[in-house]
């Protein structure tokens, strides 16, 4: 540590006046924590920090394809597929060999099947691919008018349907490789992105782009209908659950970043570039099923059609059964970005699905994931500003792949916890498969990687938290740390200090030693500063990640007087035609401790050197004087503010602050030469007004005691003096005798009068 800062910081620490309450930072909900930087460590949306599971790499970048776009798993084995061109690879010890090219631009899909591979690929050639264990590609069905197969959904027994683009069809292909149409959007959607299967009634879920659309296709009725019609413009994913519901996860990407969603990103910076796309190949007319219902034998006896169901990753996760197929589902993942130099020349480059409309306003910010339960009542579990590409079900939770900053959430079942459970070293998490003995493999882009995240804590996590700011030199007291299992010791807690709100080695102190975080209070080690950060250490215990809930850091600092603003003062009275004798005080003031003040009003006359006391111990910043009780002059008034009430007598602090003059003004101002005379008819009045102590406000007249008042002008036209002089003609008075009076009112609304009497000859 700097040898000057460290005598600084001791000066500092010793110069420090406590004030009397001390004041804390109490972080214990998600959005204290979540301006922290965690490694390691899960924020999850209950407030809670803990170990996140243990990311271990299977497939480092240099290695692996720029974009994964699918994983899948047969029989202990991992498969890659490449989202850049139509590779796929077979994960060794520590890289990938290729295993299969099937036709096509790049592989959209994946899924293991009986004794190998389903490939859905995209481009020219896009269509489903059987690939055996040795790496033999078998086409299995590849139309023209199909450019991409987002998803494969096969069912014991049954037939195998896939999701399409860029024409919105779900085909159902067969043991005789015929394909059968059972469902097409028309305006609806360009791309069916993805499928998965009800449990109990056996229906097809499909998931589209555009409108954010879940079709339930009822196939032996030969009907459809919308489930869900989202917010944002896809669904990426579908997850079923036991109970007849289904999860659905949205990818909108205009959503999801905050800068302009439609402009160029930059690779460097994490993001996919987007290819433009091209016009797919003349449609092949194919004629729908007239009852596309894929009743086997073995399930004509299932009143439910459990037999024909796809048991997919996402649900129940365990070993694998004879009535459970021997894949995860995997779904639709998001374009990728193209393959270094151009491809082949036969085949068109790879394309996303068509552009958008444009997005229609939207209830919340981000991408969700809703759950809709068998009665199709709608609940939105999770919303965050990231695209979701991916999203699997482990055990009691939902796994999420997501884009911008390349997470992998958690969410229970219920949605009541969201976490953070994993922060790779890419821009997006582009694919997950869940394997037979419960690994989650995961497969990222930009950069490219394959990972497994295991079921273990990582071995250790730290969280360190945003700056504090206490606004001022304070003096820190103690740390507590609560965890969920009371005195666990798996928790270190270190603080470090400074005076700049930038940490760095040069002004700030370095972290202080390690202190057990067990829910006792443990002095803060560091010095008196302005700003802190504290950091948690996590290591498991008994491999289990201790659970942080709260964390509070006491602080007291220094004793500032009081700030007054303002002492602003208004002359009132009992009406609004009466003298205004009272003087209304405002004062504006502060404490910088926010602490308790009490008001002190003194006053004196301009010139003199003693000060009176008007008020004290005023707890309100307000004051009306009675003027009444001083003569007319010009005086001041003194304000002192106090911090007495919130501090020791000898550590009290007061400020003052003097008042602009105030004038006092209960006198009457008086009319002076006075004086009328008539000339042919017309009768000239004039005169002067005086006050001794404000000036002039208003002048008016009256005649033989009429109730009306008429103004007049001063000479000059503006009352704007204490002495003004006036003049003013009256006409068309009757022979007689008249009294003409003038009243003059001050800017306190002190009135005096002044009378003359004439007769006028007729």
């Amino acid at each position: 540590m700097n040898p000057k800062l460290a005598l600084s910081l001791v000066l500092v620490s010793v110069s420090v006046a406590s004030a009397v309450s001390p004041e804390s930072w109490k972080h214990s909900t998600e959005s204290h924590f979540v301006n922290g930087e965690a490694d390691g460590v899960v924020v999850t949306s209950l407030g809670e920090l803990r170990l996140s599971r243990r990311l271990e790499m299977l497939l480092e970048a240099d290695e692996a394809p720029e974009a994964v776009s699918v994983v899948a798993e047969h029989d202990g084995d991992i498969f890659v597929a490449s989202g850049v061109k139509n590779v796929v690879y077979k994960l060794t010890d520590d890289s990938a060999e290729t295993f299969a090219e099937p036709p096509g631009t790049m592989v959209t899909s994946m899924v293991a099947h009986d004794d190998g591979l389903l490939i859905g690929t995209g481009g020219q050639s896009g269509g489903l691919y059987r690939v055996d264990l040795q790496g033999g590609v078998q086409t299995l069905w590849s139309p023209g008018q199909v450019v991409y197969v987002w998803d494969i959904l096969p069912t014991r027994g049954g037939p195998i349907y896939v999701a399409t683009g860029p024409e919105g069809r779900v085909y159902s292909i067969g043991d005789d490789d015929e394909a059968e149409v059972v469902y097409e959007a028309g305006e609806l959607a360009g791309n069916i992105l993805c499928l998965a299967r009800r449990r109990g009634n056996g229906r097809l879920l499909a998931g589209t782009d555009e409108n954010g659309l879940v079709v339930e296709i009822d196939l032996a009725r030969n009907s459809s209908r919308v489930l869900l019609d989202a917010d944002e413009a896809e669904v990426a994913a579908l997850v079923v659950d036991d109970a007849g519901g289904v999860y659905a996860a949205t990818s909108d990407v205009s959503l999801a970043a905050p800068e302009d969603p439609t402009a160029p990103v930059d690779r460097e910076r994490g993001k996919a570039d987007v290819p433009e796309p091209v016009d797919p190949q003349p449609p092949v007319e194919v004629e729908p099923m007239e009852q596309p219902g894929p009743v086997e034998p073995e399930e004509a006896d299932d009143p439910n059609n459990d037999a024909a169901e796809v048991e997919p990753a996402e649900v129940e996760p365990g070993p694998p059964t004879d009535e459970a197929p021997q894949q995860p589902e995997q779904v639709r993942q998001a374009p990728m970005p193209p393959a270094e130099g151009p491809g082949p020349a036969e085949q068109p480059e790879p394309v996303p699905p068509r552009p958008r409309p444009a997005a229609a306003p939207h209830r919340g910010e981000g991408n969700a994931v809703y759950y809709i339960d068998a009665d199709g009542l709608m609940h939105t579990m999770f919303r965050r500003p990231v695209s979701i590409y991916t999203m699997i079900r482990d055990g009691d939770r939902l796994l999420l792949g997501t884009g911008e900053e390349g997470i992998v959430y958690s969410i229970t079942l219920d949605g009541d916890e969201v976490a953070k459970i994993a922060d790779t070293d890419a821009a997006q998490v582009t694919a997950m498969c869940r394997t037979d003995d419960g690994r989650v493999v995961v497969g990222t882009s930009n950069k490219g990687m394959v990972a497994e995240l295991t079921a273990e804590v990582a071995e250790e996590g730290v969280y360190t938290s945003e700056v504090l700011d206490a606004g001022q030199i304070a003096r820190w007291g103690s740390s507590q740390v609560l965890l969920s299992d009371g005195h666990d010791r798996g928790v270190t807690i270190a603080t470090r200090s400074g005076n700049v709100s930038e940490p760095d080695e040069a002004t700030w102190s370095d972290w202080s030693e390690e202190q057990p975080a067990d829910g006792e209070f443990r002095r803060v080690q560091s010095p008196s500063g302005r700003f802190l950060q504290y950091r948690l250490t996590f290591r498991p215990v008994n491999d289990r990640s201790p659970v942080a809930r709260q964390v509070e850091i006491i602080r007291q600092v220094a004793n500032l007087a009081p700030v007054i603003s303002s002492v602003e003062v208004e002359a009132t009275g009992g009406g609004q035609d009466s003298p205004l004798y009272q003087r209304s005080i405002t004062i504006d003031a502060s404490d910088p401790n926010n602490d308790q003040l009490v008001f002190k009003i003194e006053f004196r006359e301009v010139g003199e050197d003693l000060w009176v006391t008007l008020a004290e111990g005023l707890d309100q910043p307000t004051y009306n004087w009675d003027t009444r009780t001083v003569a007319d002059g010009t005086y001041e008034l003194r304000v002192t503010a106090s911090d007495a009430p919130s501090n020791p007598p000898a550590k009290a602090l007061e400020s003052s602050r003097v008042s602009a003059p105030v004038v006092v003004d209960n006198t009457s101002p008086v009319v002076t030469d006075l004086s009328a005379e008539i000339d042919d008819g017309v009768v000239s009045v004039s005169g002067r007004a005086r006050d001794e102590s404000s000036r002039i406000a208003a002048i008016h007249y009256a005649v033989n005691s009429a109730a009306e008042w008429t103004p007049v002008l001063p000479v000059d036209g503006i009352c704007d003096s204490k002495e003004e002089e006036f003049a003013f003609d009256l006409t068309d008075l009757k022979p007689g005798p008249h009294r003409i009076s003038v009243r003059v009112t001050d800017v306190f609304n002190n009135v005096g009068y002044g009378n003359v009497t004439i007769v006028v000859r007729p």
